[in-house]
């Protein structure tokens, strides 16, 4: 028996030989999403929608293979109720990030107007 710390020490050295013979695609979100990073709103209404691929299920352990193909099975199996609950969360995210996009766009016409003012009035306080 292995203890849980060697275990994840070898599911670690085993991940990093699968990536280093490209065993694993990139992840989808390989951009900055942190808070300094400026907010694209087209970006997000891209990420709104979620897609699952089975083929990125996989099994690193000693038996990869057979575990990766039951994982893949489970998936279809249980296709109906994870489409349900996806379905939902999309939605929820498409609403999301069309509130956001309208909010950026009143921000940016309240913006506007505040520059236009400052312009036209020759100061750059209010």
């Amino acid at each position: 028996m292995t203890d849980p710390e060697e275990a994840v020490r070898r599911a670690r050295r085993a991940a990093a030989r699968a990536v280093a013979e490209g065993g694993y695609r990139e992840p989808p979100l390989s951009v900055d999403i942190s808070p300094a990073a400026p907010l694209d709103t087209e970006q997000l209404a891209r990420w709104a929608v979620i897609e699952v691929d089975p083929e990125t299920l996989v099994s690193t352990r000693r038996l990869g293979r057979p575990l990766t193909l039951v994982k893949r099975g489970l998936v279809r199996f249980l296709r109906q109720y994870n489409e349900q609950v996806l379905a939902q969360q999309i939605r929820f995210n498409a609403h999301v990030s069309v509130q956001l996009q309208s909010i950026d766009r009143r921000l940016r016409a309240v913006e506007e107007k505040l520059g236009a003012g400052r312009n036209e009035h020759g100061r750059s306080g209010p």
